[in-house]
C-alpha cells in the first residue's frame, strides 16, 4: 500500500560554505548553478518529467523560474569554485551509488539515464551556453550509508557539489545542512511516501502511526539518514 504523508520537502544541491573571495567559496558557483537551474525550470522541466513517465514530481521551487532575475556571473571576475570550474572545465559532483533507482535514475550505466540524470544534464546544457560547450560533469560515488563522507568531500572542497536530489532535511557534523553547507534553489519537491504490505490495511499516516505504536513490528526502513530526519516527527518515538 502507498501511504502519502502530505509532507513536501525540497530537493536541492549542497555546496561548500564560504565567503566571496575565498578560493573555496561557492558564492559565484551557486549563482551560476541557480541561473542554469531556473532556465531549465522555465522551459524544460515538464518535458523532462514527461520523458521519464511515470515519474511524479512536485514543482516546489524556492526561486521563481524567471531567468531575467538570475544572471550568470561574469567569467572574467569569477571567484572560488566557479573560477576553478572555468579553469579546469569540469564540475565535480558527489553522488550516491552507483545504483539503479529505476525511473529516478540508473547510475549503473554510462551515461546514466532517468529523471535526475536528465535534469542535471539539462542544467549542464545551460551552463555550457553561458560558459562554453567543453565544460563536463565528473561524478564520484559513495554508498548510501556513507553520506557523511560524501558531504565531507564537498565541505572540504574536494568536490564542487552534490547531486541535486539531496533534501533540505538532514544534518551534517552536528548541524543542519542549511548551516553547514551552502544550498542552491530547490530543484523540486519530494512528496514523502511510505510503503506498507498490501494486506496491512494501512491507508493513511494516522493508521500507520497507530499500527507502529501498538503492533509488534516497530521497524521502518529508510533510504538514508536525511530521509529519516525529514519525517521522523510524524512517527512514534
Amino acid at each position: 500500500m502507498v501511504v502519502k504523508t502530505a509532507l513536501i520537502f525540497g530537493a536541492l544541491l549542497l555546496l561548500i560554505s564560504g565567503t566571496s573571495g575565498d578560493h573555496l567559496s561557492s558564492r559565484d558557483f551557486a549563482d551560476a548553478f541557480d541561473a542554469a537551474l531556473v532556465r531549465v525550470q522555465r522551459s524544460k522541466y515538464q518535458d523532462i518529467v514527461v520523458a521519464n513517465a511515470p515519474f511524479r514530481s512536485v514543482a516546489s521551487f524556492t526561486c521563481s523560474p524567471s531567468p531575467e532575475f538570475f544572471p550568470f556571473p561574469s567569467e572574467s571576475s569569477a571567484t572560488g569554485i566557479l573560477a576553478r570550474v572555468l579553469r579546469d572545465r569540469v564540475i565535480r559532483v558527489a553522488a550516491i551509488g552507483p545504483s539503479d533507482f529505476g525511473i529516478d535514475g540508473d547510475y549503473t550505466v554510462d551515461p546514466p539515464v532517468g529523471f535526475w540524470p536528465d535534469y542535471l544534464e539539462a542544467i549542464l546544457d545551460e551552463f555550457q551556453v553561458a560558459y562554453g560547450n567543453d565544460i563536463t560533469l565528473s561524478r564520484t560515488f559513495w554508498p548510501v550509508d556513507q553520506t557523511d563522507d560524501l558531504l565531507a568531500a564537498v565541505a572540504d572542497g574536494d568536490l564542487d557539489m552534490t547531486e541535486p536530489y539531496f533534501v533540505v532535511g538532514g544534518f551534517f557534523e552536528g548541524r543542519t545542512r542549511q548551516e553547514s553547507l551552502h544550498m542552491s534553489c530547490t530543484s523540486m519537491g519530494y512528496d514523502s511516501t511510505f510503503f506498507t504490505s498490501r494486506d496491512s490495511g494501512i491507508q493513511d499516516v494516522e493508521q500507520l502511526y497507530v499500527a507502529i505504536n501498538s503492533g509488534d513490528n516497530k521497524k521502518v526502513g529508510f533510504l538514508g539518514q536525511g530521509n529519516y530526519d525529514s519525517v521522523a516527527f510524524i512517527l512514534p518515538t
